[in-house]
């Protein structure tokens, strides 16, 4: 993956396994009830239907992914001029099976890991020409996984969050850990005992020099949502070991954040507010000065509820995903600049719905398809909407 976290296993999405409360921007909820969550040893399991940053399955032989079945008689077909050529990027998607892994090019054509030109980490796992490896020194119980390659560390390092129990109390203490790819230089940067939140790791700043992470509050039961995010946003500089809130927790913002800019001077909320000006719209808020722009919805949509905010790698635009919970409907729009309105750019086939999971490049978007599991891609004018492959999305896979 990509050293500034821009294309990430479920983009920024960032889900840490909790029961989540319901976020309907249109006041209307599902009636699907959610499990309390409660601090375990090992991470809890995501909201479903909601693709998360996840633990792999142990590694298994490289297999080809099936075709892309026949469920998308909506969509416009690929056409020749979307082949992949060479040195274009290639999809890593995981099986609908979710036993093995391959690569797909921009036109849905399956290939083998055995012909992956590099390595990307996903969970706890190393994936590339190898197949799957494990990063034995992180565990494949971590909760979240974060690695970094760049100027600032050649050799890449990683972040994870391990959780444990002292042998002589009750007390759980989480620790965020940092280490080179290769396990060396292992360290504990940040320790919280848990009380009421737990950690999250979700990506490296552009240079290497800071860790971005949330605290999401524990014990939250409620409907089930669509789209789903974080709470808060902190930054751990490295070499001081200094944290700064950069947005601050509050219990109508939780779950409700979604993207960040390479620098954090925006932030992307779904759900933050529910009242006018802000009902039923995306705003986008510096942290710094407290100003709040917004991103008006395409006009005439049945949505309830809206999520998965990305911004573009040029951060000029963002994409989000709107929904519908009665109808499992689901569209994406793009917004036309940083205030103002969208256009829609994506409607899935009559009972499902799409996340928003990265941008590829500036004019396209990966969407995951929830309920019929499949990757899809489409331009940001709303051109080409086409699924490449059965399964999900794990990441963005770029020759050297």
């Amino acid at each position: 993956m990509h050293s500034q976290g821009r294309v990430l296993v479920g983009g920024v999405i960032l889900l840490i396994g909790l029961s989540v409360l319901a976020c309907s921007l249109g006041g209307q909820a599902p009636a699907t009830a959610t499990a309390t969550a409660a601090p375990t040893d090992s991470p809890a399991p995501s909201p479903s239907p909601v693709p998360a940053t996840a633990t792999l399955p142990p590694p298994t032989a490289t297999a080809t992914l099936q075709p892309p079945t026949a469920t998308a008689a909506t969509a416009t077909p690929a056409t020749p001029a979307t082949a992949a050529a060479t040195g274009a990027p290639l999809l890593v998607v995981a099986a609908p099976d979710n036993k093995t892994v391959g690569l797909v090019t921009l036109d849905g054509q399956a290939r083998p890991l055995a012909q992956a030109p590099a390595t990307i980490y996903v969970g706890g796992y190393a994936i590339g020409p190898q197949g799957e490896q494990p990063l034995s020194f992180v565990g494949t119980s971590a909760s979240s996984v974060v690695v970094y390659t760049g100027p600032a560390a050649p050799q890449g390092i990683v972040a994870w969050i391990s959780l444990t129990t002292s042998v002589t109390s009750t007390v759980k203490t989480q620790q965020i850990h940092v280490a080179a790819l290769d396990g060396s230089n292992a360290r504990v940067v940040l320790e919280e005992q848990i009380t009421d939140h737990v950690l999250s790791v979700m990506r490296w700043s552009p240079d290497g020099k800071r860790l971005y992470y949330s605290k999401e509050p524990l014990g939250l039961g409620g409907p089930s949502i669509m789209f789903s995010g974080f709470s808060n946003l902190w930054s751990l500089d490295l070499a001081s070991g200094k944290s700064a809130q950069i947005v601050m927790y509050t219990a109508q913002r939780t779950i409700c954040l979604d993207d960040f800019t390479a620098d954090a001077g925006l932030v992307g909320e779904h759900c933050a507010h529910n009242a006018p000006p802000y009902h039923n719209v995306i705003d986008l808020l510096s942290p710094s000065s407290g100003a709040i722009t917004l991103i008006q919805p395409p006009p005439g949509l049945p949505f309830q509820q809206l999520g998965d905010v990305r911004f573009s790698p040029d951060e000029t635009r963002v994409a989000y995903a709107l929904g519908n919970p009665d109808s499992q409907q689901g569209w994406v729009a793009v917004s036309d600049g940083l205030t103002g309105g969208s256009h829609l750019v994506a409607t899935p086939p009559h009972g499902d719905f799409y996340h928003v999971m990265a941008w590829l490049d500036n004019n396209t978007l990966i969407l995951q398809a929830a309920i019929t599991p499949g990757v899809w891609l489409v331009q940001a004018d709303g051109a080409n909407l086409h699924r490449v492959a059965d399964g999900t999305f794990l990441g963005v896979m770029r020759g050297p």
